[in-house]
């Protein structure tokens, strides 16, 4: 795990635009990172080259990261995720119509799953919650479908898969301490 120090050095680095702090946010994230890629493209070919992508635009959006609005592993989920979801988009991947099942779960070295904080059991945590919420969310973050296909998939409206995702992160907090939940909303790249 990083500490403080090497944390904030990684990021002041990054906002600096020095290149030295690429290696050091690849050796920490890139397992975690390739592994959400992976989910939602599915095919290790496109995640290889969105994770190459998604490096490229964290080094060119480096200096625009501020860790007052989020930390730096959940601003760098959301451009992977983004990034991943294009990816399936423009290839023409279509919505798998079952729920992934547990042979599909985010790919992690033994190392990251040492040191990267955001690799905790996000399936069991969300077994805690309501159905109508673990779907929701499950949908949206784990499985990389945008708010608008849930919508459609789950013949709900719009509004309301936002209220179960802020509904559901809620539930979350009640049975977990403040350092796990931080860790599960950095898992699933939502910033509070």
């Amino acid at each position: 795990m990083l500490s403080k120090q090497a944390y904030q050095r990684i990021c002041d680095q990054l906002q600096a635009r020095d290149q030295a702090c690429i290696p050091l946010i690849y050796d920490h994230y890139g397992d975690a990172l390739y592994g959400i890629i992976y989910r939602i493209v599915g095919r290790e070919e496109d995640a290889a080259e969105v994770l190459q992508d998604t490096f490229v635009k964290i080094w060119e959006n480096g200096a625009t990261y501020d860790p007052e609005r989020g930390r730096l592993f959940t601003w760098m989920v959301n451009i992977a995720r983004n990034l991943a979801i294009n990816r399936r988009n423009s290839k023409g991947f279509r919505q798998q119509t079952e729920v992934q099942t547990d042979e599909k779960l985010v790919y992690l070295s033994d190392k990251s799953r040492e040191t990267v904080p955001e690799t905790v059991d996000v399936k069991g945590m969300l077994q805690k919650i309501d159905e109508k919420y673990r779907t929701v969310i499950s949908l949206l973050y784990l499985q990389g479908y945008t708010q608008q296909e849930v919508s459609d998939r789950l013949q709900i409206p719009l509004g309301t898969v936002k209220s179960r995702v802020k509904i559901g992160l809620r539930e979350l907090r009640k049975w977990y301490d403040f350092d796990t939940t931080a860790a599960l909303l950095s898992a699933l790249a939502i910033v509070d």
